[in-house]
């Protein structure tokens, strides 16, 4: 099912950074229409920046997202480092032979297809365009 997947990467969850931020939802869709326009983005699914930026870590990493942090440490005014955090797995939502297969077309989108203007010079850059719609 899309949305045990979409849940699988943080959508439908309260996350922090320390601080809350607003949650991604991926609605539970029970029309077969309505469940197609949304595992592409044309329904009430939403996402943020933060949602997508840990997508795209996890199918870089192997397919594990990370905990999202804001920052990796606190540090005195001298510098000491008052408290570290540590990076903490997320869950397991794709398997390395799968994450490494999108990895691939999103390479693939930028460097042969609609995505070339993502393009940077003695960078493997990946990417994935916008479906362009508006609701």
């Amino acid at each position: 099912m899309i949305k045990d997947q979409a849940d699988k990467f943080g959508f439908n969850q309260s996350l922090t950074i320390p601080t809350k931020v607003e949650k991604s939802v991926y609605p539970l869709y029970t029309d077969a229409a309505e469940r197609a326009l949304g595992s592409f983005g044309q329904m009430d699914d939403r996402a943020t920046p933060l949602q997508m930026a840990m997508v795209s870590a996890a199918i870089a990493n192997g397919g594990t997202p990370m905990a999202p942090n804001l920052v990796e440490s606190i540090r005195s005014a001298d510098l000491q480092t008052v408290e570290s955090f540590q990076a903490t797995e997320f869950s397991r939502p794709l398997s390395q032979q799968n994450a490494d297969t999108i990895k691939q077309m999103m390479v693939d989108g930028v460097d042969h297809g609609v995505a070339s203007n993502a393009r940077i010079g003695g960078v493997q850059v990946g990417g994935k365009t916008g479906t362009g719609a508006e609701r």
